[in-house]
């Protein structure tokens, strides 16, 4: 869950409710998410890289209704989050750090412009 909000900046709550009727596959092939995030409700668009697709074929099988993710609570993914926090010798993850990610490293490495970021 992490690492797809890392790819996609979405937020624990979208990740809570996004469902397949928020995946779509354009004409030339790619996959995007089309959503309106719960915080600002305004339409955002969101063409998964190659990561968040294995992410979404890993866990196809596993769906129990139309949600993309069979969410466990937020305490438990930052409790999980310390775990690999201390494994790693991390000093503090947070999920909301996965969104920072998206922000500052994939969105400009894929040529968004920063304006358009902030």
């Amino acid at each position: 869950m992490f690492v797809f909000s890392c790819f996609t900046g979405l937020a624990y709550s979208d990740m809570c409710n996004l469902s397949q009727r928020h995946l779509s596959t354009q004409m030339d092939g790619s996959l995007w998410i089309s959503i309106k995030p719960q915080k600002t409700k305004s339409e955002c668009n969101i063409r998964l890289l190659d990561i968040p697709k294995q992410i979404l074929d890993k866990y196809l099988d596993e769906r129990k209704s139309d949600k993309v993710f069979n969410m466990i609570s937020l305490k438990c993914v930052c409790k999980n989050l310390e775990k690999i926090a201390v494994l790693w010798g991390i000093e503090h993850i947070t999920f909301h750090m996965a969104r920072h990610n998206f922000g500052t490293h994939i969105t400009l490495s894929q040529g968004v412009p920063i304006e358009t970021v902030s």
